[in-house]
C-alpha cells in the first residue's frame, strides 16, 4: 500500500469525517487540570509533535506565557515559558499578542511579541525540558518586529518565520538555522499583504508543503499562498470572512482545511478543500463552508496535528467569547 493511500485512508477515518462533511459533533472542553485554569484575552496557540498535545497562552493576569500538555485525555502540567539568564537571573516570557509555536522535528520553537513592545522573541525546548535563553529574532542591522502575533512554519528545516510589518500590511519572513549562522535576512514576501497576523497551515509531516493564509489587508477574505497569489477560500453562493487571522491545517492525507471566526457573530466556520491542495498548486475545490458546533470566539482560533511514534492527534482550540477562558476539541489519536 502505497504512502498515499495509507494517508487517504486515516484521514477519511478522522479529522476530514468530523469537520469535512458534517458539523463536529464532538462536545467542547475546557482546558483546566487540577487546581488550574487557562485564562486569555488573546488566542491560543497549539503545537503537536504527534505524540501529545500543547497549548500555549497569554495569562490574563500577568501577560506570562504558559504552556501545558494534552495527553491521555486531558491538559496537565501548567508552567511559565521560563528560564535562566547567563548572569544567573532568570527570565520569563510576557506578551499582549498570541504566541506562535510547533515542533521541527527535534525542538519545539516558540515566538511572541514582547509585551508592550513591537520586537519578536523566541526560545526553544531542549529535550529535557528546559527553555533556552529568550533572544530577539534579528540580524546585522535589522530587528523583527509587529503589532500583532507572529507565524512560524516548522515543517522541514529550517524554522521560517512570518510576521506583518510595522509600518505597512506587508508580510516579512526570515529563516533560522540554529546551527550556526542565526537568522537569514528579513525580507518582504512579494504579493503577500494583511492588516492581521499571517497563519501557517499546521502540518501532519515534515514531508508536507504547508500553505500560509492571510486575511486580505483590504477587505475580509481569505487566501491561501505558497507563492505570490494566493487562492481564496470560496464556493458557490460563499466566501470565507473574517476580521481575524485565520487558522489551517494540512489534514494526513495532505488536504487543506481552514477555521475561521465568523466577521460578524462568534462561530467558528471552516471548509475543506477537496481539490488539488495548496501546496501542489493547481485549483481547490472548496467544500461548502459550515460552523462547528459549541464553538464562540471572537478571536482566532488554532488547530494542530501530527502523525508521531505512538500515533496521530489533532487538536482545535479558541478563547471563549463570553469570558477568558480557552476551549477545545480532540480528535482521538490513533492505536
Amino acid at each position: 500500500m502505497s504512502q498515499m493511500i495509507r494517508r487517504l485512508i486515516i484521514g477519511l477515518a478522522l479529522f476530514i469525517g468530523t469537520l469535512a462533511n458534517q458539523a463536529v459533533a464532538q462536545t467542547p472542553q475546557q482546558v483546566k487540570g487540577i487546581g488550574w485554569t487557562a485564562s486569555t484575552t488573546v488566542a491560543p496557540a497549539l503545537a503537536t509533535d504527534g505524540n501529545n498535545g500543547y497549548i500555549a497562552w497569554v495569562d490574563s493576569a500577568t501577560s506570562n506565557v504558559y504552556y501545558a500538555t494534552y495527553g491521555s485525555g486531558g491538559w496537565y502540567n501548567p508552567q511559565p515559558v521560563s528560564g535562566t539568564n547567563t548572569s544567573g537571573g532568570t527570565w520569563t516570557a510576557q506578551s499582549d499578542a498570541a504566541p506562535a509555536w510547533g515542533y521541527d522535528g527535534s525542538f519545539f520553537y516558540l515566538f511572541w511579541k514582547g509585551k508592550g513592545g513591537n520586537k519578536i522573541w523566541f526560545s526553544s525546548m531542549t529535550s529535557e525540558g528546559d527553555w533556552t535563553i529568550q533572544s530577539v529574532v534579528k540580524g546585522s542591522s535589522w530587528t523583527a518586529e509587529t503589532n500583532v502575533a507572529p507565524a512560524a512554519t516548522f515543517t522541514g528545516w529550517p524554522v521560517t518565520l512570518y510576521w506583518q510589518g510595522m509600518s505597512a500590511d506587508t508580510v516579512w519572513t526570515s529563516s533560522f538555522d540554529d546551527l550556526a549562522p542565526g537568522w537569514t535576512t528579513q525580507q518582504v514576501v512579494k504579493g503577500w499583504a494583511t492588516n492581521v497576523a499571517p497563519c501557517v497551515e499546521s502540518s501532519p509531516s515534515s514531508s508536507d508543503t504547508p500553505a500560509v493564509f492571510l486575511k486580505a489587508a483590504t477587505d475580509n477574505g481569505i487566501a491561501g499562498f505558497v507563492s505570490s497569489t494566493g487562492d481564496p477560500v470560496s464556493g458557490s453562493g460563499w466566501t470565507a470572512e473574517t476580521t481575524q487571522p485565520p487558522a489551517a491545517v494540512l489534514d494526513v492525507s495532505g488536504q487543506d482545511i481552514v477555521l475561521w471566526t465568523g466577521q460578524t457573530g462568534t462561530s467558528i466556520w471552516y471548509s475543506h478543500n477537496t481539490g488539488t491542495p495548496i501546496g501542489l498548486g493547481g485549483s481547490p475545490t472548496w467544500s461548502k463552508q459550515a460552523t462547528v458546533t459549541g464553538a464562540k470566539t471572537y478571536l482566532a482560533p488554532a488547530v494542530a496535528q501530527a502523525n508521531g511514534s505512538s500515533g496521530f492527534i489533532s487538536l482545535l482550540a479558541w478563547k471563549n467569547a463570553s469570558d477568558d477562558t480557552i476551549w477545545y476539541l480532540a480528535n482521538p489519536k490513533l492505536p
